[in-house]
């Protein structure tokens, strides 16, 4: 009788576990993170997946940030904007696994001040976040913590 091995992928393709990892990203480069909020009044106008705030700066920056594992569109750029505006967070970011020929999103959005970034390595993603401006890690072995 053989052994069979299951290997998890170190870093999932979508849904909450990659939601996860991002927050780990800001986690570990020592921001405050708040995970899955729900704006209701009384029926739902918002689900956040990630807001953080980043105290290292002179007052509190806070960040709204999306994170999409396939399927999104500029619709729901926009849409992150609109949450933007309604909850005054200058600051937005939209993490994307692959880019779906959208790869104007960072041009067209960052004006607005959504930074779109896609992580389709994510051997490099630290390294990639860190060269983005979201902060850098006192160590790397904090991000699987």
């Amino acid at each position: 009788m053989s052994k069979k091995v299951v290997e998890l992928p170190d870093i999932p393709a979508a849904g909450e576990e990659l939601e996860d990892y991002v927050a780990a990203l800001f986690q570990a480069s020592g921001h405050y993170v708040e995970k899955s909020i729900v704006g209701s009044d009384p029926a739902d106008i918002f689900e956040l997946d990630i807001v953080t705030t980043d105290y290292a700066h002179e007052g509190a920056m806070r960040r709204l940030t999306e994170v999409k594992g396939g399927g999104w569109g500029y619709t729901d750029l926009f849409k992150v904007v609109g949450w933007m505006q309604y909850l005054k967070i200058q600051h937005g970011a939209f993490f994307v696994t692959r880019w779906d020929d959208r790869k104007t999103a960072p041009s067209k959005m960052g004006p607005l001040g959504l930074n779109v970034v896609c992580f389709d390595d994510f051997r490099a993603a630290p390294e990639e976040f860190a060269e983005k401006g979201f902060g850098t890690f006192a160590a790397q072995e904090l991000i699987e913590l």
